[in-house]
């Protein structure tokens, strides 16, 4: 366990692609849009070292993806704020690398839930192999188990970041929405770069069949530009250009997600308050609810404290 609570994020040297890069990204999301076998040696190749269990097939799923530090510091706050909220939820966490105390741990859980319906998956993260930055994989990794995940239980999938805390029930607030689009997204048409223009910190795919053309193709495209080795994260700018691609096509209807489930304020009005950045992970406000919530479940083993991430910049370990 010290080798976690020592762990600090990864420093991405320059937090852009190139134009080349950008060029070499978009002409796979549209490979992976022409032919459904693009990406898929790929894909199987993620699917191998991947084991572990789907959720079921009634209900929506919440699916959050973390590795061994994002678990302790995170993901277990996440699913007991879920739990706190006294509805029944299904609740699929993908884990990246885990440790045998995280196994230990999470395989505890469901004993101590009653209202979380949780399913697990152990990555072995074999497509980061050759990646200067690992934290380029982890933060693509949830949605290549959500073209899983959708492929096996058929049921709407929302894609959370795992620094999350669920403050209101979080099925009934998307529902609306949710019925509303095959892809449920976080649209920021009026900035410049192509890697901001849509926000994946909430991200919602339906089991239409557009919806699950466009999950589809974000896994394979995913898992297939990890073969150019990027330097910098896919997950926004692959959602956009297959997005942009298939909204022109008239090909998928997208609703836009609700503010309240990607609020990063701390507002009365939210549902989820997002930790963005590790000024706010490392903030008295953050602390104080992530306290609050662990409290209310002492049955739950935590890890010690983990330590702050001092020097770490606002956003540095993610994208934004």
């Amino acid at each position: 366990m010290e080798e976690v609570l020592t762990a600090r994020p990864e420093i991405i040297a320059q937090k852009r692609h190139s134009t080349w890069q950008k060029f070499r990204i978009w002409r796979r999301t549209q490979s992976a849009l022409r032919s459904e076998r693009f990406g898929s040696d790929a894909f199987a190749t993620f699917e191998a070292g991947v084991t572990g269990s789907y959720p079921g097939s009634t209900g929506g799923v919440i699916l959050a993806a973390c590795d061994d530090l994002y678990y302790w510091r995170f993901a277990i706050t996440l699913l007991l704020s879920i739990e706190d909220q006294g509805e029944r939820q299904q609740v699929h966490l993908h884990l990246c690398r885990p440790s045998a105390a995280t196994l230990r741990h999470i395989g505890g859980l469901p004993a101590l839930l009653t209202h979380v319906q949780l399913t697990w998956t152990v990555d072995d993260c074999r497509l980061a192999e050759g990646l200067r930055y690992r934290t380029v994989y982890l933060a693509s990794a949830r949605f290549l188990i959500a073209a899983a995940v959708m492929r096996e239980a058929k049921v709407p999938v929302l894609c959370i970041d795992v620094d999350a805390i669920a403050v209101k029930p979080i099925w009934p607030a998307y529902a609306a929405a949710q019925a509303r689009g095959d892809a449920v997204l976080i649209q920021r048409p009026t900035e410049s770069s192509v890697s901001r223009r849509l926000r994946a910190g909430a991200v919602g795919f339906n089991p239409t069949p557009a919806g699950r053309r466009y999950v589809s193709a974000v896994g394979r495209a995913i898992a297939a530009i990890f073969a150019i080795r990027p330097l910098y994260h896919l997950d926004q700018i692959v959602l956009f250009y297959l997005m942009r691609t298939m909204k022109h096509r008239r090909e998928l209807q997208v609703a836009d997600m609700p503010d309240p489930l990607s609020d990063f304020d701390f507002s009365g009005e939210a549902v989820i308050w997002m930790a963005k950045g590790w000024a706010v992970k490392n903030s008295d406000q953050y602390g104080d609810a992530k306290r609050a919530v662990d409290a209310r479940y002492p049955q739950v083993p935590q890890v010690p404290q983990v330590p702050d991430m001092p020097g770490v910049p606002a956003g540095l370990a993610g994208n934004g």
